[in-house]
Formats: C-alpha cells, structure tokens, sequence
C-alpha cells in the first residue's frame, strides 16, 4: 500500500477513534501513521543506496578504463 494513502487512512481512523472515544481505533491510525513514516524513510534509504552504488560504479569503470590505457600504452612501448 503506497505510504501517502496509509498515512491518510491513518489519521482518518485517528480522527474517527477521537470522535467517537474508540480508543483502539485512535491508536490503529496512529500505528498506520508510523508505518507510512518508516515505508517512506526506507524508499528515501533505498533510493540513496542506490544513487551511491551508481556513484561507485561509474568511480570504479573510470578508474579501469585509466589502468588499461596505461597497460595498453606500455604494452605498445608508448
């Protein structure tokens, strides 16, 4: 379930619980409004692990393709 419609069904069992002094219901959308936080934190995590691994990957074929043009130069006895 997409964390934005967890979090409004949330605070809309929240509202409800307050209204009508349900108690539980109050603290199941407080418990959904959790939930949608920490889905989202973890799309923000992995989006920047992501973004970072990327980042690596392209540091690490510059450097290859740097060691085997300098091979290639010494193989060719430039």
């Amino acid at each position: 379930m997409d964390p934005l419609y967890k979090n409004i069904k949330g605070r809309l069992k929240e509202a409800a619980g307050a209204l009508t002094g349900n108690d539980q219901l109050r603290a199941e959308g407080a418990a959904d409004q959790a939930e949608a936080q920490v889905e989202d934190l973890a799309g923000a995590v992995t989006e920047k692990a992501s973004e970072l691994t990327d980042q690596a990957a392209d540091k690490a074929t510059g450097y290859w393709n740097q060691i085997k043009e300098a091979f290639d130069e010494g193989k060719d006895g430039k």
